[in-house]
């Protein structure tokens, strides 16, 4: 994703932020990028350990996960990473589409860690231990409290205008031209032939928005799209299923039932009898 940013802004805030909780902040964008974080490099144990690649790929994977958590519950999540560290993670929200992240951790809320050791170990890195007496204890109630802070940055970021989606963005093009083709062939072949982009980079980019898959996320575009039709136009239901990009009238009488629980002409009277 490309976005717009107030770096000055952003990097003020996050060492105010770091000097008031003692917790590593970092920026992320739509696709999972890092933009800016506090302390810079994080923290000494992550810093060293991400140098072996095993690790490293496996801190990207755990991240992953958490974002699209995040994303699709669209609220403030608390979780141990797979080296048994507490982060945070935040979705910032310009509207109800996710613009970007915001993450704290590389801290722990057990005294004795124990656990992480364990954890870290068939990574057999030589200062593992000197490593792990580094992390900072943050009790559970000062986790909270930084957690409520960190999601009220997100508004703030928003209101201050600090970071921004900017009108390129990929997610918003295919999905204009989603919009724009939904009677016509919308396979994963074409977009991508149409965006010059490999089918797994697509997947990557748009995975936060499309959890249940492009295909799926089509398909419930088509679906709220015969949705107004049946409201606001007097086409024939087969009429609107072609519309809608779906040419089996069965089909789609049958996947309009499932979704809403209704059939298509019963959603319509039900909709003018209100």
């Amino acid at each position: 994703m490309t976005v717009q940013m107030d770096t000055e802004q952003m990097r003020s805030l996050f060492e105010d932020f770091y000097v008031l909780t003692g917790i590593m902040i970092a920026l992320f964008d739509r696709d999972y990028h890092q933009l800016l974080s506090f302390p810079e490099n994080g923290t000494e144990f992550c810093f060293q350990m991400r140098q072996n690649k095993g690790f490293l790929e496996h801190c990207h994977k755990s991240d992953c996960v958490a974002f699209q958590k995040c994303n699709q519950t669209k609220k403030l999540i608390i979780y141990t990473c797979h080296a048994g560290l507490t982060e945070a993670v935040a979705p910032i929200l310009e509207g109800n589409a996710t613009a970007g992240y915001l993450m704290f951790g590389q801290v722990t809320d057990q005294r004795k860690k124990t656990s992480i050791l364990e954890q870290i170990a068939p990574y057999d890195h030589p200062a593992a231990e000197a490593l792990v007496k580094k992390i900072k204890y943050k009790s559970r109630r000062q986790i909270v409290a930084a957690s409520k802070i960190l999601d009220a940055c997100t508004n703030y970021i928003i209101q201050k205008e600090m970071l921004a989606s900017r009108p390129d963005d990929l997610f918003f093009r295919v999905n204009a031209y989603l919009d724009s083709h939904l009677q016509e062939d919308l396979s994963v072949n074409r977009l991508c032939r149409q965006f010059h982009i490999n089918r797994t980079r697509l997947y990557e980019l748009l995975a936060p928005d499309t959890g249940g898959g492009i295909a799926r996320y089509i398909k419930e575009k088509r679906l709220n799209r015969a949705k107004e039709l049946l409201k606001t136009t007097d086409l024939s239901v087969v009429q609107i299923a072609e519309q809608a990009g779906i040419s089996d009238y069965n089909y789609f009488c049958r996947i309009f039932k499932k979704s809403f629980g209704i059939s298509a002409k019963a959603y319509r009277k039900k909709y003018r009898d209100l």
